[in-house]
């Protein structure tokens, strides 16, 4: 019944456009981040699933980096938008991935695993239609940095995991060579990483943010409060 309540809240325009609104100004952060991603992870394009691909800001930018990307997701992907034909609508709950054994080097998953009650099913999928020696990025929250509050921001956040439970269910599912690493969504800290100091500290200042309170900081300031507090969980790992 729980599953059934959840995908149809996922299968209405409503919930990207009112859980992750557009903003006005471009957002420079998907380059960011899938440049990092790129440069220390994964090295060289390839093939490359994005599971979970929301209105594409991930996808698009591995595209520009010369991926042969797609992307799924069991939201509905509006008729204009520009990656509608990397695009294939897929229940990430209980269904098979619409894809043949061995399909991709790479596979990209961000903010997903948190909203499923099966969570084996899809990650045993990501390891199906890997290539040998293919690798997966998988992000989540920080149940350790998000469990006062953060975490249920998102009222579609069912299953939480810290470093160790992340670690174990990619290990019984078989992947191999993971690296499981708490993870800032702070750009300036992944090239001055000595800064994290800084942010660890800056955490445990009372200091109020959106979305959990309604507060007038300027979006920048906002933001390096919030992800100083909501650590992700970073996670690759090869077939």
């Amino acid at each position: 019944m729980l599953n059934k309540k959840i995908s149809r809240i996922f299968v209405k325009k409503e919930y990207l456009n009112v859980t992750y609104p557009l903003n006005s100004k471009a957002n420079s952060y998907p380059k960011k981040l899938v440049s990092y991603l790129v440069a220390k992870y994964i090295k060289k394009p390839g093939k490359l699933l994005d599971i979970g691909m929301g209105r594409g800001d991930h996808l698009g930018e591995f595209l520009k980096l010369g991926f042969d990307s797609f992307g799924i997701d069991i939201s509905p992907v509006p008729s204009k938008n520009q990656y509608r034909e990397n695009y294939i609508l897929c229940n990430l709950e209980d269904h098979f991935l619409p894809f043949s054994n061995e399909s991709f080097d790479f596979i990209f998953c961000k903010s997903v695993i948190e909203h499923l009650n099966n969570v084996e099913n899809m990650l045993f999928e990501i390891k199906r239609i890997l290539k040998a020696n293919g690798k997966a990025i998988i992000m989540t929250p920080s149940w350790m940095h998000t469990y006062w509050g953060p975490f249920y921001l998102d009222h579609t956040h069912i299953t939480p995991f810290t470093q160790v439970s992340l670690e174990n269910i990619l290990s019984i599912v078989g992947f191999k060579k993971i690296c499981v690493e708490e993870f800032y969504q702070i750009p300036i800290l992944w090239s001055y990483p000595f800064l994290y100091y800084f942010f660890y500290l800056f955490s445990y200042l009372p200091l109020p943010y959106r979305p959990l309170r309604k507060i007038a900081w300027s979006e920048k300031f906002n933001k390096v409060i919030r992800f100083s507090k909501e650590v992700m969980l970073l996670a690759c790992v090869e077939k």
